[in-house]
């Protein structure tokens, strides 16, 4: 896994708070109610 090798947290998608917030951006998207 990403997580296990060397140099992992230097990426900005491998920064896992980073992904927390993408991922609420994108369930926030796939919502229908949005517009």
């Amino acid at each position: 896994k990403a997580a296990e090798r060397g140099g992992y947290g230097g990426e900005r998608y491998e920064q896992l708070e980073f992904q927390r917030n993408v991922m609420k951006q994108y369930q926030m998207l796939r919502d229908p109610t949005w517009k």
